[in-house]
């Protein structure tokens, strides 16, 4: 080895022996625990104090009983995280009992002492608790039939709306599912499924790189390429219900679930957050005179892995023409409804 190697090497290693002890200096050394100072921690919902509810979003911060420095607030690690910082934490409520938070922080070796400084090398200490909060369990959602499903059900549709509990909803994505068949049985399990899970929470909602068409004027290809759930035999959609304005004057809010409602997009389907539910239509695509319309579908909504709703149905449409003008009817083959 050459002089210059050799000295290369002797400067690496006066470094490392010169940098090892300085790095141990700076570990803060941990507080005696009859010195640690508590903390206490509040939770919030959509800006208001409110318990810890399972699926929602929420924010918890931290009072600690004495002058800190370098706070910290760390969830297990199976929890989703929002968002952190030294006040507090936002994140989704996981389905559990309850969910340890540890809060961590600098402060003096005797909080007692006016000298002991939470910024002072020579007089800090690190310290932690973990508090557990309580977790209230979600409500589940429910699906419930639209008006009109009597004489939609006649003409092989079916229109019904699945909605979260009025207090403490399940916030879960949902997950909304259809086969068809462009016969007059219904699809079997291995036949093709187009599915939408749209978001709850706002959140999750996703923006995407991508504008969606107008849906003015918009054209049945268009339509069916970005927006419904299927095309074809059976044509299907999902839309957001508005509030029930009547209700929210009350204090109560819930969707208008036979009101207006926004067509979503299968293609974008976490655009826009279904807080307060979500409507579903589903239709046979319109016979011709001399032509029926065979169809089948099986659609379901999952909400938690939990079935919320399942509607099956296959049959034949035709359209007829008499002194009155021209009318369908449709001949029901198999009919399953499962609304729970």
């Amino acid at each position: 080895m050459n002089d210059s190697g050799a000295k290369v090497i002797g400067v690496l290693v006066v470094c490392l022996l010169a940098w090892t002890p300085a790095a141990a200096a700076q570990a803060v050394p941990g507080c005696d625990p009859a010195k640690t100072l508590n903390v206490t921690l509040t939770s919030e919902e959509r800006s208001l104090p409110a318990p810890l509810v399972a699926t929602h979003d929420v924010s918890v911060s931290g009072e600690i009983s004495g002058i800190t420095a370098n706070e910290s607030f760390a969830l297990p690690a199976d929890v989703k995280v929002l968002a952190a910082n030294r006040s507090g934490v936002n994140f989704i409520v996981p389905i559990a009992a309850g969910v340890p938070i540890t809060v961590s922080w600098h402060q003096g070796m005797d909080p007692s002492d006016p000298h002991s400084d939470p910024e002072d090398p020579a007089t800090r200490c690190a310290a932690s608790r973990v508090v557990t909060l309580p977790i209230t369990p979600a409500r589940p959602t429910h699906a419930v039939k639209l008006r009109g499903w009597k004489m939609s059900q006649r003409l092989g549709a079916s229109v019904f709306a699945v909605v979260p509990a009025l207090k403490q909803p399940d916030l879960s994505p949902l997950e909304i599912s259809i086969r068809t068949s462009s016969r007059a049985r219904l699809p079997s399990a291995n036949a093709a499924v187009r599915t939408m899970v749209v978001p709850m929470r706002t959140v999750d909602q996703i923006e995407y790189p991508k504008k969606l068409p107008s849906l003015f004027f918009i054209k049945t290809p268009r339509l069916c390429k970005f927006f419904l759930l299927s095309c074809g035999a059976v044509t299907s959609d999902v839309a957001r219900p508005f509030l029930d304005t009547d209700a929210l004057q009350k204090g109560i809010e819930k969707a208008d679930i036979n009101g207006s409602a926004k067509l979503l997009a299968r293609t974008q389907p976490g655009l826009e957050a279904v807080r307060y539910g979500a409507v579903i239509k589903v239709n046979p695509s319109a016979a011709r005179i001399g032509k029926p319309r065979p169809f089948g579908y099986d659609v379901q909504v999952r909400h938690s892995g939990r079935l919320v709703a399942r509607v099956r149905m296959a049959g034949r449409c035709f359209e007829r023409h008499d002194s009155r003008g021209n009318f369908v009817t449709c001949r029901i083959l198999k009919k399953s409804n499962q609304l729970h």
